[in-house]
C-alpha cells in the first residue's frame, strides 16, 4: 500500500535533512531505488542511488508524482559506515524547492556529463536515450545523443521536457560510455 503524498514528502524531507538512506517505491514503472535524497523540489526528487547493496552509483531525478512509498533504512548506522568506508562521496545537488525540470536539467548540463533520459513517447512505450545536453529552454532541451556503441548521432535534436519521466547522470554505465565512447563532437560556438 502506498503512502499519501504528504507522507512521501515528509519522509523524503527527513531523509534529506538527516542524511539517511531511504527506499523509494514507484507507481509500477520503475524498480525500487535505495539511496540518499540530495534535493527535493515541488515536483522532483533527486537521489544518489545505491546499487549492489552499498555502492553509490547514479544520481537520478524522479518525478515526485511517481513516488508511491518511501521506506526508512532498517540499518542506517551500518549503511552510513559501509558507504563511508568505501570512500566514494555522496554527490551534491542543490535545488530550490520551486525548481522546475528545466532548472534541474540546466544544472545537469552545467556538469558537462552524459545524461540518460527516460521519455514517455506513448502510453505503453518509454524511450531511453543517452547524450549531452547542449541547451535547456522552458519546454524543451537540445540533446546530442550517443548510441549504445559509443558513437554519436550525426546532429543534435530537440526533446520535449513534458515527456521526461526520469533523468540520471553518473553511474557505472554512463561512466563507461564517457570513458570508452567516441570523443564528443566539436561544438560550433559561433552558431
Amino acid at each position: 500500500m502506498g503512502h499519501s503524498a504528504a507522507k512521501v514528502v515528509r519522509r523524503l524531507t527527513r531523509a534529506r535533512d538527516e542524511d539517511r538512506t531511504v527506499r523509494l517505491q514507484f507507481l509500477g514503472r520503475w524498480r525500487p531505488t535505495w539511496g540518499y535524497v540530495l534535493a527535493l523540489t515541488d515536483s522532483w526528487v533527486v537521489v544518489h542511488a545505491l546499487t549492489d547493496g552499498y555502492y553509490l552509483d547514479e544520481v537520478a531525478l524522479h518525478r515526485l508524482e511517481d513516488v508511491e512509498r518511501v521506506d526508512k533504512d532498517p540499518v542506517p548506522d551500518f549503511t552510513r559506515r559501509v558507504v563511508g568506508g568505501l570512500a566514494v562521496p555522496v554527490a551534491t545537488f542543490d535545488a530550490d524547492p520551486g525548481a522546475t525540470l528545466s532548472t534541474l536539467l540546466r544544472s545537469v548540463a552545467d556538469r558537462g556529463q552524459l545524461v540518460m533520459l527516460h521519455q514517455r513517447v506513448a502510453p505503453d512505450h518509454l524511450h531511453v536515450e543517452v547524450g549531452t545536453i547542449l541547451g535547456v529552454r522552458k519546454k524543451h532541451l537540445v540533446l546530442h545523443a550517443m548510441q549504445g556503441d559509443g558513437t554519436w548521432a550525426a546532429a543534435p535534436g530537440r526533446r520535449g521536457l513534458g515527456r521526461i519521466e526520469r533523468a540520471s547522470v553518473g553511474g557505472r554505465y554512463l561512466a563507461a560510455l564517457e570513458r570508452f565512447g567516441d570523443p564528443a563532437p566539436v561544438r560550433d560556438t559561433d552558431a
